[in-house]
C-alpha cells in the first residue's frame, strides 16, 4: 500500500479510554513522531490514549483530528484541532479508519479491536504496540505475532513509525515509491 502523491498521510492512533499510564505515554510518544514526520492524526478524540497521542502530536505543532462518537464537539479532548461530531458512537471507529492511511493500536479493548478489525477489512496497515512480551489483550481477545496475519506487533512508537513508513512506502526515493495499482 502507498500514500497517493501529493497528500499528507494520515495515521490513525486507536486505543483504550482508560489505558494505564505505561501506554499512555507510548501514546504521547506515537504523536509526537506522527507530527515529527509531517503526518496528520486521526484518532477517537477522547481521552487516555486518543488524548496523550493528541497532546504529543501538538507538542510538535502537528495537526489533530478526532472522530467523536457522540454529536457535541465540546467533548473532544483540549489537544484536538479539528472535532467532528458524528453522534453515531462506535459507529465512528469505521470513520476513523477508512480515513487513515494506517493505523497504531495502542492497549484498549472492543472499540480498538473493532478499529483494528476495519483497517484489515479495508486493507490498511495495522500496527499493534505490545509493551509486554508475548500478546496483546484486546477485551478478552488475544493479539500476537504468531497468530495474528495482517498486523505487525512492535514493542516502541519508534519501531511503530518505522513499520507505517516501510508499509506505505514511505521514506524511500521517488524513483523507488510504487504507483497504486502497479
Amino acid at each position: 500500500m502507498s500514500v497517493k502523491r501529493g497528500r499528507t498521510p494520515i495515521i490513525a492512533v486507536c486505543g483504550g479510554s482508560s489505558a494505564p499510564p505505561e501506554y499512555e505515554a507510548v501514546a504521547e510518544a506515537v504523536g509526537e513522531l506522527v507530527a515529527a514526520e509531517g503526518w496528520w492524526l486521526i484518532c477517537g478524540g477522547l481521552q487516555s490514549v486518543m488524548e496523550a497521542s493528541c497532546r504529543g502530536a501538538r507538542k510538535r505543532n502537528g495537526f489533530t483530528i478526532g472522530i467523536l462518537p457522540d454529536g457535541d464537539v465540546t467533548t473532544a479532548n483540549q489537544f484536538v484541532e479539528l472535532p467532528i461530531a458524528t453522534g453515531v458512537g462506535y459507529n465512528r471507529n469505521s470513520i476513523i479508519v477508512g480515513t487513515a492511511d494506517a493505523i497504531i493500536s495502542i492497549d484498549g479493548a472492543e472499540g480498538t479491536l473493532s478499529e483494528m478489525c476495519y483497517a484489515l477489512v479495508f486493507k490498511k496497515p495495522v500496527i499493534v504496540i505490545a509493551l509486554e512480551n508475548g500478546s496483546v489483550d484486546y477485551g478478552g481477545i488475544r493479539v500476537d505475532k504468531q497468530h495474528s496475519p495482517g498486523l505487525v506487533v512492535v514493542r516502541n512508537a519508534a519501531a511503530a513509525i518505522a513499520a507505517v513508513k516501510a508499509r506505505l512506502g514511505l521514506g524511500q526515493p521517488p524513483s523507488s515509491q510504487k504507483e497504486p495499482g502497479k
